[in-house]
């Protein structure tokens, strides 16, 4: 997705869809389509109908997103219209089974769980996006590689003194934390603390 669409909120994307700006829709398709596969996995439909459930989803998506009010909430109105289409077609393949073979059409309590675990790693994922150039490297580096690199190494990779990664971390902690409430999703989970290993 070109830098222009994946720094811009949730908010200006659907601006720019329903403003018809070239390229919006498929930047808006390419950063939701993963959530609405997840949505549709979690939910337990076949990898046929999760196809389908996307092409419904946005569909939709086009035909209603000027009817959302607050947009940013979209990431929400997506994983509640993907539910509401996985429930369809659970039902309606359940019409052509026996009994003991249909499936639950209502999600479990953990699948709920699991669902509004998807939507909050989207949206945190989206705002660390939209946060960009050295805090959203930064970041990065101390909670999401797999292994963690040392502090001397996050330091050379971000381009800062080594002993500025605390006090930069604590910044764009904040200004991550102000993206993910304006985005609706009240405080951010707490992140684990990285090792100062050196």
């Amino acid at each position: 997705m070109p830098t222009r669409w994946k720094n811009l909120g949730n908010a200006e994307l659907v601006q720019a869809c329903l403003s018809d700006e070239p390229f919006a829709w498929d930047a808006f398709v390419e950063r939701f389509q993963g959530l609405v596969y997840s949505v549709a996995k979690t939910r337990g439909l076949r990898p046929d109908q999760r196809e389908d459930a996307m092409q419904v989803v946005f569909l939709l998506a086009l035909r209603h997103l000027k009817q959302l009010k607050n947009h940013d909430a979209v990431t929400s109105w997506l994983i509640k219209t993907t539910q509401r289409e996985c429930t369809r077609l659970i039902k309606a393949a359940n019409r052509k089974l026996p009994d003991d073979l249909r499936v639950a059409a209502e999600p479990s309590p953990e699948i709920s769980a699991q669902l509004e675990q998807i939507e909050a790693i989207q949206v945190m994922q989206q705002s660390l996006d939209q946060l960009g150039g050295t805090c959203q490297q930064l970041l990065t580096a101390l909670f999401k590689s797999d292994p963690r690199p040392s502090y001397d190494q996050i330091a050379e990779q971000v381009g800062i003194a080594r002993g500025s990664i605390g006090p930069t971390r604590a910044r764009c902690l904040e200004k991550l934390a102000r993206i993910f409430q304006q985005a609706g999703q009240g405080p951010p989970p707490s992140p684990s603390q990285p090792s100062q290993s050196g």
